[in-house]
């Protein structure tokens, strides 16, 4: 069944492939096993950065979660932060190969499905060597590479939003009713994933928005009809994915509880922290939508004490990996609006520069918020990678294209081949050469604090009688007889 489902994927990436004839369909299919190769090495590479099997967070919540899907899919009661959808993966999975192993195999193919559809969006914004380059930039980011081993539903949710950026990406590439839907389901997607995911969806959405205005064609009306049905619909998916008690927008971006302890004395952080909205797609008010974004502009505008960035700068957070990372994102950027700009689809240059601005915004813009955050746990940076990397592969697609070997006696097959060829050597030398600044031992590498602490205490609970949490004791009991180890990773 699973093979199944990997076998139908890949057959709709053959639909979308960017030309007809024999030489780019070759490139483009050679750049789609790579991408696929890639993203299965994930499985071996992960132990240049981490010595754990596996690791989680709130691994309790997720279980549960996992479980009242195993028991009603339709009503369970899953934890307030979490969403059915995200939890289905894990749960089908789980019927079959049990909790662990469950987790484990969602993850991996989240993982390699995350890898497969990077290089589709950068095919799709700078031609199939961007695609290629941008999943070779993603295969050097160490939070993208322990993917595959983090027991959670982020592997689910990252998926949903590089989803949603490549549709808006193909949609803009192609311009066919079929990429308008493709886009659709992945505004839609995002919109169910997550609470938060209406961060990445906005952007999508008038990003395609802006595609569709002033055409008044058929065909574009066609367009515009299928993009919006999977976003209407996912309003009622809203009903299914969300629980009754979901916890809101608002009530997840809320800073003031954080804050408060390191500015005690601030009336603008004290308690009680009123929320007049209370956003989660599906549930809303639409009337309340204002306040939303009142209270949106209200934190974003809330001062930051002074402790707090003291207390930041102070502890050992990834402060020299964000700055390498921001130094490439900026370089990154401008060569690949120079790179959009020299493309020849859509309109005019800036209309393709405002399309990959729309496509990596979201992730952008988190990845700018990633050192006020008070947490700086390795989920947040696993979330804005693929953006950096499509601006990586887009920028250098044009400073290495393969018709730069054009002088060679060979026939534009052998061509492809070839480039696809010096491109993977590229890839690999930059991550595996010691003098290189993408090694996995670099200097500015930070080492990521993994842990597994709710499944440690769930293990020792079995030969040890200490007490448990409510979701930690109800796991522990679905966990009994079942292997607390995940057997299908090869180290």
């Amino acid at each position: 069944m699973l093979l199944l489902f990997c076998w139908l994927f890949i057959a709709c990436f053959h639909l979308l492939r960017p030309s007809h004839r024999s030489s780019q369909r070759l490139q483009y299919w050679m750049g789609l096993v790579v991408s696929l190769g890639l993203g299965l090495s994930t499985l071996w590479i992960s132990i240049w950065y981490s010595n754990l099997s596996f690791f989680e967070s709130d691994f309790s919540e997720y279980c549960v979660a996992v479980m009242e899907m195993e028991k009603d899919w339709l009503h369970g009661d899953i934890p307030p932060k979490r969403t059915r959808l995200a939890a289905w993966l894990p749960s089908i999975l789980s019927n079959g190969f049990g909790v662990i192993d469950g987790f484990a195999l969602s993850s991996s193919l989240c993982t390699v499905l995350i890898f497969m559809l990077v290089y589709i969006w950068g095919a799709a914004l700078g031609g199939v060597g961007a695609g290629v380059l941008s999943v070779g930039a993603l295969w050097m980011m160490s939070p993208m590479i322990l993917l595959s081993r983090f027991f959670t539903f982020y592997p689910p949710i990252v998926l949903a939003t590089v989803f949603g950026a490549m549709g808006v990406s193909l949609f803009g590439r192609f311009r066919t009713p079929w990429t308008a839907l493709v886009c659709g389901v992945g505004i839609g997607s995002c919109l169910l994933i997550d609470v938060r995911g209406v961060v990445w969806a906005v952007p999508f959405w008038i990003g395609a928005l802006c595609l569709l205005s002033g055409n008044l064609k058929a065909r574009n009306v066609l367009s515009a009809l299928l993009l919006h049905l999977p976003i209407w619909l996912s309003w009622f998916g809203g009903w299914w994915s969300f629980s009754a008690n979901a916890s809101s927008l608002e009530k997840q971006m809320d800073v003031r509880p954080l804050y408060v302890g390191f500015d005690e004395g601030n009336p603008l952080l004290q308690p009680p922290w009123d929320i007049d909205s209370h956003f989660v797609w599906g549930w809303f008010q639409p009337q309340e939508i204002g306040q939303t974004i009142q209270f949106i502009w209200r934190q974003r505008n809330l001062p930051v004490p002074a402790d707090f960035v003291a207390w930041q700068s102070s502890t050992d957070g990834p402060v020299l990996e964000i700055r390498f990372w921001t130094v490439v994102m900026l370089c990154s950027l401008v060569a690949a609006c120079c790179s959009m700009w020299r493309r020849s689809f859509g309109k005019n240059g800036v209309e393709r520069i405002l399309l990959l601005l729309c496509s990596v915004s979201p992730f952008l813009l988190l990845f700018h918020s990633l050192q006020s955050l008070v947490e700086q746990h390795i989920r947040f940076y696993m979330h804005v990678m693929p953006g950096i990397a499509i601006l990586m592969g887009v920028g250098l697609a044009q400073q290495i294209s393969w018709q730069r070997l054009s002088w060679l006696p060979l026939g534009k097959a052998w061509f492809a081949v070839l480039w696809m060829v010096c491109a993977v050597v590229l890839v690999l030398g930059l991550h595996t050469v010691s003098f290189s600044p993408f090694h996995p031992k670099a200097s500015w590498r930070h080492t990521w604090r993994l842990n597994a602490h709710d499944w440690g205490r769930i293990k020792r609970s079995q030969t040890n009688e200490i007490s448990l949490k409510p979701y930690d004791q109800t796991c522990a009991e679905r966990l009994e007889g079942e292997s607390m180890v995940p057997t299908i990773y090869p180290y």
